[in-house]
């Protein structure tokens, strides 16, 4: 294919960015946007099924919008959607002016089996982003401790670092058990969640 791009969801979940741009145009596209249902990405975006149109002069979901932005004039389009397990995030889409050989059915399930993959990928990168400034302050505590000074309460700190992991892995609950010297036994030493209190008298 002459060109390729990978289109993202957008946060709102109403637009498409171009995110990765192959081909002439790269600088242009990645300044704009797509709705969802506009044009080919985005009827893909909409309804979550791939598309192959080997004349989009003919096919009635291209708009030609995002084409007559950049000066350019595709022939043939191949797009299929990027899936994560719980939602779509985005489109991959690659395509050619006249001159070239016509998509194949072996080409649309090539690039559907590489967009499984990286939709897999988005959609974890994106999970990991919504909490990443939580795990940086869990990062930050826990490698802190190594140089606190004897006069912070360690309770307290432990208590906050455990109530930061919870809420960074979603937990309801989360605990540290201390060996006690005389018996050698784990005790609760710190408890965070509903049963907290009862917990720590186990």
């Amino acid at each position: 294919a002459e060109h390729g791009s990978i289109l993202l969801r957008d946060e709102g979940g109403e637009t498409l960015s171009f995110h990765c741009v192959r081909g002439t145009a790269s600088t242009s596209l990645k300044q704009l946007n797509v709705g969802i249902g506009e044009g080919i990405a985005g009827w893909v975006a909409r309804t979550g099924q791939s598309a192959m149109s080997q004349d989009v002069r003919k096919d009635h979901r291209f708009t030609g919008r995002i084409a007559r932005q950049v000066n350019m004039e595709p022939r043939a389009i191949l797009a299929v959607p990027l899936k994560g397990k719980r939602s779509l995030q985005g489109v991959v889409e690659v395509l050619h002016a006249d001159g070239r050989p016509p998509f194949t059915q072996e080409d649309l399930l090539g690039l559907e089996g590489l967009a499984s993959q990286m939709g897999l990928v988005v959609e974890n990168a994106k999970l990991f982003n919504v909490h990443g400034e939580e795990i940086r302050r869990l990062e930050a505590l826990t490698s802190a401790s190594t140089v606190v000074n004897s006069t912070l309460d360690l309770k307290q700190f432990l208590k906050l670092v455990m109530e930061l992991a919870a809420r960074t892995l979603r937990a309801e609950a989360s605990s540290i058990l201390l060996k006690d010297k005389a018996s050698g036994d784990l005790l609760f030493d710190i408890a965070t969640g509903q049963a907290a209190d009862q917990v720590k008298t186990l």
